[in-house]
């Protein structure tokens, strides 16, 4: 499987590039950061240097198509509500690591 991680440069990103970067079944190829655009994971977390070689890439709909089967978001909290419609129509399986889809959001008033 070709995965990508958007937003792997903070916590749950980088935790899921660590754990992808063992699986056996798992081609990481994409990762994104808004902030690290061009460096590498590993500049960012030095204890991961030897998991991957991968650089930050700007978040791109068209790039993850193509270089993606499976994506893996790891937005802040209500960013993935948008972005998921648009990464299953165009065909990719989305894994999404904030409470978006788990919980309900009720205003306090």
């Amino acid at each position: 499987m070709e995965v990508g991680v958007v937003a792997a440069s903070g916590y749950a990103g980088s935790e899921a590039v660590r754990l992808l970067s063992s699986h056996p079944n798992v081609k990481l190829n994409y990762i994104t950061s808004r902030r690290l655009i061009s460096k590498y994971f590993y500049s960012i977390y030095p204890n991961l240097r030897k998991i991957n070689d991968l650089k930050f890439e700007s978040y791109n709909l068209e790039t993850a198509k193509e270089k993606c089967d499976i994506i893996f978001l790891a937005v802040p909290h209500k960013i993935s509500q948008d972005m998921v419609p648009e990464l299953l129509e165009v065909g990719l399986k989305v894994i999404d690591l904030s409470a978006d889809f788990r919980l309900g959001y009720q205003s306090i008033s």
